[in-house]
């Protein structure tokens, strides 16, 4: 209905701010960059060739995937968001859902498992000094530990 209202030349623009070709104009553009498509590559053929296979194996024994948490740390997809300083790839928030998105396509419990580190990190990054970052978020980076958020014990024990 309000579309009629606009004239021909805002429907133009409006077709061409929302078409595939939006680069060449001053409107969006839903493409990644090189940079996020290369992090989303490695995401997805980690998924396809180390989660996808073993997956079923994991989810009937109940055994935590260490093997494949530490090739994702091998990998370079665990603690993606520490801080360049400490070593960190300190990515933003939209590759780090790039990343748990790719990965939850194999199986969202061993994505939960690779990713759980990095919800313990946040508190630390948004509030910790640089020496207490480096103290802390320095040894997930070092070897391929998992740190747990207290704020998800508190909440399992409390259901």
């Amino acid at each position: 209905m309000l579309i009629k209202v606009f004239s021909k030349i805002t429907k133009q623009a409006l077709a061409r701010n929302f078409s595939v070709s939006s680069r060449l104009s001053s409107g969006f553009s839903f493409e990644l960059s090189e940079t996020s498509q290369e992090i989303k590559d490695t995401a997805d053929k980690f998924a396809r060739e180390e989660i996808i296979p073993v997956a079923a194996q994991y989810d009937k024994s109940g055994e935590y995937p260490w093997p494949v948490v530490k090739k994702a740390w091998e990998t370079g997809l665990l603690n993606t968001h520490a801080p360049k300083d400490i070593g960190g790839l300190e990515l933003g928030a939209f590759d780090g859902c790039l990343i748990a998105e790719s990965l939850s396509y194999g199986c969202s419990g061993m994505m939960t498992a690779v990713e759980s580190s990095g919800l313990a990190q946040w508190p630390i990054i948004l509030g910790g000094s640089k020496a207490q970052q480096k103290k802390y978020i320095g040894r997930l980076i070092e070897e391929p530990l998992v740190a747990v958020s207290i704020l998800i014990i508190i909440y399992i024990f409390l259901l």
